[in-house]
């Protein structure tokens, strides 16, 4: 899974007053297959801040989608924090 080109206009020290919207620490997530459980991400860390924008783009079954369920909230990250505009996820 690739994450994608950051796009970050501000420059010099205006950066640091720019909040953070997500914030991922180490997380990791798997899903339920018939056979047992897949790991479908491991280990991801990223913070984005306001004015940036991030894309997901990868193929089919590499956890792009476990990886925004966790984002929304609708599924806890089996390792690591998630943090949506500073409040857990």
């Amino acid at each position: 899974m690739i994450l994608g080109n950051r796009l970050n206009r501000q420059t010099g020290d205006s950066q640091a007053a720019i909040p953070v919207k997500l914030l991922l620490k180490e997380v990791s997530g798997t899903f339920l297959i018939r056979k047992g459980q897949i790991n479908a991400i491991e280990n991801i860390s990223l913070e984005v801040k306001a004015d940036e924008f991030i894309c997901t783009v990868g193929p089919s079954g590499c956890g792009k989608s476990t990886l925004l369920n966790i984002i929304a909230g609708m599924e806890k990250p089996d390792r690591g924090q998630a943090f949506v505009n500073g409040y857990p996820h």
